[in-house]
């Protein structure tokens, strides 16, 4: 009985000393404080977790999905309303120092840099300003099927030197997809909000 309890309490103090241990070793950041804290990066916003359904499809009207359009299709709802929050968070970073590019990007695949950056892009561009949104995710682009755009020619044309090749095919597809956009065909609000 003795040898027993004896093995009881050096396997309990074995276990919390590694489960101290691990957390000490533990570098993972789990808030947005915490990413400040340890990088002295600022968080402009955070997004919920949105269900998109069908990843990047276009649907059958040939209008961008409401998933990946969601300042038009939701404008109440609460993700709506954190992309316009992110785009003024953008906004107010830009008045010292005009911003001429955004990089939106993730440690993890899956973790909504699409999602983000065409609800941000589309937003923006509510708003008034000029926007480019370049799909530079080369393991598994979707910004193409979102819009409803060719997937090629485009970056990596331009990278390996096929540039008047892809510039001739790129040309016509940005000009449909800016008259789509002022034909609104990305969809129609019933509610205008833009301010966050």
């Amino acid at each position: 009985m003795r040898n027993l309890l004896l093995a009881l309490s050096i396997g309990l103090l074995l276990g919390i000393g590694l489960a101290f241990g691990l957390e000490y070793l533990d570098y993972t950041v789990r808030s947005p404080d915490a990413l400040e804290l340890v990088y002295g990066t600022p968080t402009l916003g955070l997004v919920g977790m949105v269900e998109t359904g069908q990843k990047g499809a276009v649907e059958s009207n040939g209008d961008v999905d409401s998933a990946h359009n969601l300042t038009v299709s939701a404008p109440r709802s609460p993700q709506a309303e954190a992309i316009r929050s992110l785009r003024t968070s953008v906004q107010v970073a830009g008045l010292s120092r005009p911003l001429r590019s955004l990089l939106v990007t993730s440690s993890l695949p899956g973790e909504g840099k699409t999602f983000v950056s065409a609800n941000l892009a589309v937003s923006m561009a509510q708003y008034g300003q000029t926007v480019i949104l370049v799909d530079l995710d080369l393991r598994k682009p979707d910004i193409h099927q979102i819009f409803g755009i060719k997937r090629e020619p485009g970056f990596t044309n331009l990278v390996l030197g096929n540039e008047a090749r892809a510039l001739a095919s790129i040309r016509p597809q940005m000009q449909a997809l800016v008259e789509q956009l002022r034909q609104r065909r990305i969809g129609k609000a019933h509610i205008h909000i833009n301010p966050a």
